[in-house]
């Protein structure tokens, strides 16, 4: 271990966990700072030194020896802030995929009346399919996480938001009047493609 406080390096850090595991939690992580507390652990399994991290990550030396040293001596639950621990998040983390899916497709897709998904909309579908109530903030910090973005809509979505909602509203069964008013002046959530141009 050397001198106190000191992490070790390669397979001696977390020897009880192999790295490809790591590896499979960073990939399945959707909180960004345990994200980067995983990514820190994989480069020290990997041989790297507190300094190859802190260049990599850009974050201060002291920063990531006491991510490492936090995770080494107390467990992998360290990734995470400590008013995170034993906190469970409302949405599980199939939820959260599910309505990562969801949220690439159109509204059209889960019989909702728009073209585009905005806070109050997803407000909407979460509680009504998850039984989940959550403020337009916390839709936000949750739809940024998932790897969305706002942005303004464009001016065709509002009379193509009018002629689906007209098309709905034959359906008495449905009632949208809650949630559908004033969507077409909101910001947009829409996910960047991040699949490369070379072939």
């Amino acid at each position: 271990m050397g001198r106190k406080g000191e992490v070790p390096i390669g397979h001696d850090f977390l020897c009880e966990v192999p790295e490809n595991e790591l590896v499979g939690l960073y990939k399945k992580e959707r909180d960004g700072k345990a994200k980067l507390r995983l990514l820190a652990c994989i480069h020290r399994k990997g041989g790297k030194t507190y300094q190859d991290i802190s260049d990599f990550l850009v974050y201060p030396l002291m920063t990531i020896h006491d991510w490492l040293y936090r995770i080494h001596t107390e467990g992998l639950p360290n990734r995470y802030d400590n008013k995170q621990l034993g906190a469970p998040r409302k949405l599980s983390d199939d939820q959260r995929r599910h309505l990562e899916d969801v949220l690439e497709q159109p509204p059209t897709a889960v019989d909702i009346p728009s073209v585009i998904w905005t806070n109050k909309l997803v407000r909407y579908y979460v509680a009504k399919e998850f039984k989940v109530e959550y403020s337009s903030s916390q839709i936000g910090k949750i739809l940024r996480s998932l790897g969305f973005t706002a942005q303004k809509p464009r001016p065709e979505h509002k009379k193509a938001n009018r002629e689906l909602q007209e098309a709905f509203k034959k359906k008495p069964e449905k009632n949208w009047s809650h949630i559908l008013p004033k969507d077409t002046r909101s910001f947009q959530w829409t996910k960047l493609s991040f699949k490369s141009n070379h072939t």
